[in-house]
């Protein structure tokens, strides 16, 4: 482990950061168990890299880089003062309005390359085409000629896998160098990177039959005294009522305006909770359980609520009063629509940087595998779609572009664009594939593990509440019983709802008075009462926490599975283009040859000037200094023709060539 260590440290004081980070992550994914404060000395120096890449980031990637210290120093547990620090950090970075910009993309070209755009036009088609189709072999021979050994074998690597899975795009965890085939296969590995959690009490998001109901209905407030009357003294025709998406018209309304706008804002929130996915069904049990302690007091009992149907429709939740609905508004309103964990700024970096690897450009081969055959659509000028397989097709490369007729030169545009984000240049052919953008993902793979150590921290909070609440029913239960016996002369000592109202002020559970060790009557029972019905809520808004961790969650592992995406084509694209560019070099170079020297190239505006002026290109011949001489003028007199036997004195040039000032005037002059 020292030895881990020290490797690590000498790799990040010699400023490779990548390189101790994959040391640290490799140590970090073997089954070897090491001494805990061995394991404190990586993990506190993991937490030093991912702080000064953050100090020297900004935007998105600053937030990833500090939740990735977050979490390492959270492993550690000895260094609150600093991790307090980091978290204080991160609220004011995500509490600002950060500005989102793309880094532009980075154009590298030379005088070379230039002549190059320069002679393009002079090509054959036949050239353009064989341009096309690289020789396997040949483009082996360039990259060991320009990286060795190390890069022959990186891309014999790249063929062997392209060839036996017939697909350019791989599935790789950073952390562990291991391949999957499918996407689901590397999430699943993805997420036991990270502690697991008990799920059994996991919220739920309501039906859509709840959703129906609560967007449809008049939310009308309904007059309490006469429906009470209606379900004591007429149960039967209440039994009978039809319900239409949730509402009925048969019971009574109220002329309440106050009642009817807060209806109006809790429907208001729902639908907005709905939207966001964040309506969990303890919200409504919560609701349900309102109405029917009200009802209860009324002496209406639960059973009859539910014969009638009422408790299944938000129109019960139209029952309550004034300020029954103000506390249900109150309430509602404290609970998050939207996530403030820092996690949307890490899959908004990730997601750009996934968008920025992918390939438009197809690049296939011949049935033997002997020639790399690029997309035709370059040619054409067209490639827009984009290519999200990567399935490798095969191809007759004369067959295949044997009809391409090329336009424009977007060939030459998309081999000079060699360079993405400015980043990408510590990432070139042939480093190892597991370093592609390696701080990126083990920063958002440490943010991934940081929200789920809050999840589970979130699920346990919610297991003791839900434990509580068992603890105040059977206390109530116990009560009741009490209050039965009059007679019975005991000691009324609950040392277990005690011990719960005590530990309630950890969950911010106002408990005013402490119940006595004697329980007077009735005032303790609605004691426990007004302490259920809190905690009740307190489980409610953890359910709305835990829902905001678990979609962060969710976003998270996608992006990390689309970081672990690799295409192969990316990876070769430098080298494959660099080589291009060389064979265009060469192709350049040859007709340069051909000039004498002190020679200029030929200008082809002055030659295109001249033939526009109506004469053919065969009759243009080139001087010492290469302009235009003219040869052959083609001039004629218009003979007899029919019945008339005089001859024009009018001149004409070859038909289809002549000036259009001769053939409006019919004068000939030097401006012609």
């Amino acid at each position: 482990m020292d030895s881990t260590y020290k490797k690590a440290r000498d790799l990040f004081d010699e400023g490779k950061t990548v390189e101790a980070l994959k040391v640290i992550e490799e140590t970090a994914s073997t089954s070897v168990v090491f001494v805990v404060q061995e394991k404190e000395k990586l993990d506190y120096m993991e937490a030093e890299i991912f702080e000064g890449l953050g100090q020297s980031s900004s935007g998105d990637l600053k937030i990833s880089y500090l939740l990735a210290c977050a979490e390492c120093l959270s492993r550690i547990g000895t260094c609150p003062e600093r991790l307090d620090k980091i978290l204080l950090e991160l609220e004011e970075q995500i509490g600002s309005s950060l500005h989102y910009k793309k880094p532009p993309l980075v154009l590298r070209g030379s005088n070379q390359n230039n002549l190059v755009n320069y002679y393009w036009p002079l090509f054959t088609l036949d050239f353009k085409r064989k341009l096309m189709r690289v020789k396997v072999d040949d483009f082996m021979n360039y990259v060991q000629s320009s990286s060795g050994l190390v890069g022959l074998a990186s891309l014999v690597k790249v063929f062997k896998s392209v060839r036996k899975d017939k697909f350019w795009s791989t599935w790789l965890c950073r952390s562990c160098d291991r391949k999957f085939s499918t996407r689901e296969d590397v999430k699943d590995h993805i997420q036991r990177h990270a502690a697991d959690f008990p799920r059994e009490h996991m919220p739920n998001l309501i039906s859509d039959v709840w959703v129906a109901r609560i967007r449809s209905g008049c939310w009308e407030p309904v007059d309490v005294v006469d429906a009470v009357h209606m379900i004591k003294n007429r149960f039967g025709d209440v039994k009978a009522f039809e319900y239409e998406c949730g509402w009925c018209k048969e019971w009574p309304l109220a002329n309440d305006e106050e009642r009817t706008r807060l209806l109006k804002q809790i429907q208001s929130l729902l639908l907005s909770f709905i939207g966001h996915k964040l309506l969990s069904d303890s919200v409504l049990n919560m609701l349900k359980h309102l109405v029917l302690n009200k009802l209860e007091k009324l002496q209406v009992s639960s059973q009859a609520l539910t014969d009638c149907g009422l408790v299944d429709t938000p129109q019960s939740f139209c029952f309550l009063e004034f300020d029954e609905l103000g506390r249900v508004l109150a309430f509602l309103q404290k609970i998050k629509l939207k996530s403030d964990d820092g996690t949307e700024m890490v899959c908004r970096e990730v997601d750009f940087c996934t968008q920025s690897d992918r390939v438009n450009e197809r690049l296939d081969f011949n049935s033997d595998f002997s020639f790399l055959l690029l997309d035709k659509r370059l040619l054409r000028g067209e490639v827009e779609t984009f290519d999200d397989e990567g399935k490798v097709k095969f191809y007759d490369p004369s067959v295949h572009y044997a009809s391409v007729v090329p336009r424009g030169d977007y060939l030459l545009t998309w081999l000079n664009n060699r360079f993405g984000r400015l980043e990408d240049e510590r990432f070139v052919f042939p480093k190892p594939v597991s370093t592609r953008r390696f701080e990126l993902w083990l920063a958002a793979l440490r943010a991934y593990q940081f929200i789920c150590r809050n999840l589970g921290a979130e699920y346990g909070k919610k297991l003791q509440l839900i434990e509580c609440v068992d603890v105040l029913t059977r206390a109530r239960d116990q009560l009741a019983i009490l209050s039965q016996c009059p007679e019975i002369s005991v000691r009324r000592n609950n040392f277990a709802v005690l011990e719960v109202i005590k530990g309630l002020s950890s969950f911010g559970v106002a408990c005013g008075v402490v119940m006595s060790e004697e329980m007077p009557d009735e005032d303790d029972a609605e004691y426990l009462h007004i302490l259920q019905s809190v905690v009740n809520e307190k489980i409610v808004l953890t359910d709305s926490t835990i829902i905001l961790y678990e979609r962060s969650r969710i976003n998270l592992i996608n992006q990390l599975t689309g970081l672990a995406s690799f295409d192969y084509r990316t990876y070769i694209q430098r080298p494959l283009k660099q080589y291009l560019l060389v064979t265009l070099n060469r192709e350049v170079a040859s007709w340069n040859q051909e000039i004498s020297p002190g020679k200029q190239p030929l200008d082809w505006m002055k030659i295109a000037a001249g033939a526009a002026k109506g004469l053919k290109c065969s009759n243009i011949l080139l001087g010492d200094d290469y302009s235009q001489k003219l040869s052959d003028f083609g001039l004629a007199k218009l003979g007899s023709v029919g019945d008339k036997s005089h001859v024009s004195t009018r001149v004409m040039g070859t038909y289809g060539y002549c000036a259009p000032e001769y053939a409006m005037r019919g004068q000939v002059n030097t401006q012609i």
